[in-house]
């Protein structure tokens, strides 16, 4: 339902949920490292990712790279079928 899945050193956030859900967060801690995860559903569908952010950071595909450095990362994701230049940011 959340859509969060580990392979190896990476993971994804593809959730399937209610439309009428605004979002959600969660939280996953890779060794010393916090993954904040939020998830926003502005257009009220029940899948699909249009948009992902790391730090702020617009990515290009929708995988993210797991790090051990003991930061705080902040991963935005936007539920969708628009392009990423179409998502309010």
């Amino acid at each position: 339902m959340l859509g969060f899945q580990r392979r190896g050193d990476t993971f994804t956030v593809n959730p399937v949920i209610p439309k009428d859900w605004p979002g959600f967060k969660m939280r996953y801690r890779y060794e010393r490292t916090d993954y904040h995860i939020a998830v926003e559903n502005p257009n009220h569908c029940s899948r699909g990712v249009a948009f992902l952010e790391l730090d702020g950071i617009a990515l290009p595909t929708k995988t993210i790279v797991l790090r051990n450095d003991a930061e705080s990362r902040q991963v935005r994701v936007v539920m969708g079928t628009k392009t990423p230049d179409a998502v309010d940011r």
